[in-house]
């Protein structure tokens, strides 16, 4: 189920963040959600833990990283746990 006060959250995010309009924030926003909504699926992760999302830019790159309380220490720190923008 979508949750849209997260999804405008992370959009507003983004735009603040990454100085964009509120579209491309949107559409920056919808990938992380359908990121989560993928690994939430592949892992079978109950929607009781959350997910939370960090924007970060560099070198050129943007990227949201994201953690989760349903799976272990390790599993956060891995470094494909993120989103490409």
């Amino acid at each position: 189920m979508l949750n849209r006060s997260k999804l405008f959250k992370i959009a507003w995010q983004c735009v603040r963040k990454f100085k964009v309009n509120i579209s491309t924030g949107l559409k920056m926003a919808w990938a992380c959600i359908k990121r989560e909504a993928s690994v939430r699926n592949y892992y079978d992760i109950d929607n009781t833990y959350n997910f939370e999302f960090k924007l970060w830019s560099g070198y050129g790159k943007r990227r949201a990283y994201y953690t989760t309380n349903g799976m272990s220490k390790y599993w956060n720190s891995k470094r494909n746990n993120f989103v490409e923008f």
